[in-house]
């Protein structure tokens, strides 16, 4: 796997020397701009008409900060496995990490480090995947927007994400692949196809114009919080997915006048989690019920005290933080499928870790999700292992620990040959042979 050094900036540790200074307003640092630092409000929030916050001045020493960055993943929870890109565009490295008390340290998902994109590594040829394996891929993800609509979950969105809110493009795209779904007719999916369209075009003209910072080249806009970041990711990648291979000619040019502007809201929509969890970080507090969980809060908002941390309030950040991994995942890999289809091959824009151990995305409730936890800690002797790289599941874990979410990224890094023979050697029903 590759290395790389994302700098001080971006690993979310304090200096070497921790000065008693004021730090930049949570406002400026989050809109990646200068803070001229004035009390009580800041030049720029006050020109604005906002509030100025500013993060608590940190009492403790560093080597405690470094030290509890550095070990965020021993602080998982157990068996939770993470899943980075390695080797090339159909790669999904996988490091699986774990934790000595589940219901209270599972907070990996909230360190910096977490949300690091990783790429392919420049060492050796990739594995070539064949076509019938993306395909394969096209074929799985659909059967996973279907079971959204029938089943309100899937592998990629959760039942319990929003609650009682639910977004307007949510809604909209909810609707819209139900009807392009149920067309039983060539002239009922012509006007399926024309409602997503509309919504598409509705969805991209509503958003804050792409202007307000630019970050490593990537315009993000600061009026979005992660919620309607991650909302509006999703609803797009629906509407990609119907488009790109519905096999209408008209649909697949319009979507791929759409194909950056996913990438870049997907990318924009990481950037945002990320900032929220350094927020959360510097100001911690209460705790949001599932009520307050709206577009107006910080999802990762959690007691400072890992202890005092509702297990329900942890799950819930731990499903707003899931479902933004995945949803990035889905489409950059949606988006790399079709570039090799259609030209033989694709750049990988960097992967994300997330959650490989099966059970934890489909359990009921927060405490189902800590027992998943404990359970799977010392499953065949590996609820404390580190793997570190894709391939290592294939050769150590057993296909009942793994979700099958992870799985799917698996077929596409490896080809859905290897995986059936993962699966068939390593399975319950495999077992010696």
């Amino acid at each position: 796997m590759a290395s790389y050094s994302t700098g001080p900036s971006h690993t979310g540790r304090f200096p070497t020397r921790i000065r008693r200074q004021r730090r930049a307003c949570v406002q400026c640092t989050r809109a990646k701009r200068k803070c001229g630092k004035e009390a009580p409000s800041c030049a720029r929030c006050s020109e604005k008409g906002i509030v100025c916050t500013y993060p608590p001045r940190p009492d403790i020493s560093t080597a405690g900060a470094d030290t509890r960055i550095e070990h965020a993943e021993e602080e998982a929870g157990d068996g939770a496995a993470l899943a980075h890109s390695s080797r090339h565009p159909y790669s999904s490295a996988s490091n699986a990490s774990v934790s000595r008390c589940p219901a209270c340290n599972c907070r990996w998902f909230l360190s910096a480090e977490s949300w690091t994109l990783h790429h392919g590594s420049l060492d050796g040829a990739p594995s070539p995947v064949s076509e019938q394996s993306l395909l394969h891929f096209i074929s799985k993800i659909k059967a996973w927007a279907a079971a959204w609509v029938r089943d309100g979950h899937s592998p990629l969105m959760h039942k319990h994400l929003y609650g009682s809110w639910v977004p307007d493009c949510i809604q909209d795209c909810l609707t819209s692949l139900a009807a392009y779904n149920t067309a039983s007719s060539h002239s009922a999916k012509a006007t399926a196809l024309h409602i997503v369209d509309d919504r598409v075009n509705r969805l991209v003209q509503s958003q804050p114009p792409d202007d307000d910072y630019e970050l490593d080249g990537i315009t993000s806009s600061i009026l979005l919080t992660t919620a309607t970041h991650l909302a509006r990711t999703q609803a797009l990648y629906v509407y990609q997915l119907i488009r790109l291979f519905d096999g209408d000619i008209r649909a697949r040019a319009q979507a791929e006048r759409h194909m950056a502007t996913l990438l870049t809201w997907a990318k924009q929509m990481v950037e945002s989690a990320r900032l929220d969890c350094a927020s959360a970080e510097l100001l911690p507090g209460p705790t949001l019920s599932s009520s307050d969980t709206n577009s107006n809060s910080n999802p990762f908002t959690l007691p400072a005290n890992p202890r005092s941390t509702p297990i329900p309030s942890l799950w819930r950040a731990w499903i707003t933080a899931e479902s933004v991994r995945r949803i990035y995942t889905a489409a950059v890999f949606l988006l790399n499928v079709y570039d090799t289809l259609r030209r033989g091959w694709s750049v990988c824009p960097g992967m994300i870790a997330f959650t490989a151990q099966s059970g934890l995305w489909d359990a009921g409730s927060g405490y189902a999700w800590v027992e998943t936890l404990r359970a799977r800690a010392g499953l065949r002797g590996r609820g404390r292992s580190t793997l570190t790289g894709s391939e290592r599941i294939l050769q150590n874990a057993a296909p009942e620990e793994i979700d099958e979410f992870a799985v799917a990224v698996l077929e596409i890094t490896f080809g859905t040959g290897s995986v059936e023979k993962w699966v068939f050697e390593k399975g319950e029903g495999g077992k010696g042979v």
